[in-house]
């Protein structure tokens, strides 16, 4: 059992991305896209060795007075490591910073430069042509969604040979604003 605590996505908005990546879906259907129903935007794994309830309660603890925000989805962008990873991209928000540098703090973790993103697709490493078709392609994907984060959600990650899946397993609520 491997921990991520991450935002989940409201359904309207997973329904709303995934039509926006019709047509490059369509362009590019030998990457394998992520199933809207996994979108989500990770903010920290846990490593196997960590038990569930104390992770629980480290979190709680150290976001028991953490106020709700707006994120704003802004564009589509690539990692390119021994894979391709399409993603998209949020407008900076402090207060997400935040929340990730109070986990890394509550858990003695090394300080990362967090970067908000939801996968959406990941494939084999193409050749530099390809990968700057794809690149275009990626900018003139409209992207435009918002939503408002209440709440963080710790997942359960299962990796099988063809993918991820995630299962909820606790909701940690943040304070309304």
């Amino acid at each position: 059992m491997a921990l991520n605590l991450a935002i989940d996505l409201p359904k309207k908005v997973k329904q709303q991305l995934l039509s926006q990546l019709g047509d490059l879906q369509k362009v590019y259907p030998a990457y394998s896209w992520v199933d809207q129903d996994q979108y989500h935007i990770p903010i920290h794994f846990f490593a196997p060795h960590h038990k569930k309830e104390a992770v629980i309660q480290k979190i709680k603890d150290a976001l028991y007075d953490q106020e709700s925000f707006y994120l704003y989805a802004s564009h589509l962008d690539l990692f390119m490591t021994n894979q391709i990873m399409i993603y998209v991209h949020f407008r900076r928000e402090k207060i997400l910073e935040a929340i990730a540098e109070k986990i890394q703090d509550a858990f003695s973790l090394e300080q990362k430069k967090f970067i908000p993103h939801v996968t959406v697709s990941r494939s084999s490493t193409s050749s530099k042509q390809q990968y700057f078709l794809l690149q275009k392609k990626l900018e003139r994907t409209n992207i435009d969604f918002e939503i408002k984060v209440s709440e963080l959600i710790l997942f359960d990650s299962v990796q099988t040979v063809k993918k991820n899946s995630f299962y909820k397993i606790e909701t940690i609520p943040l304070q309304n604003t």
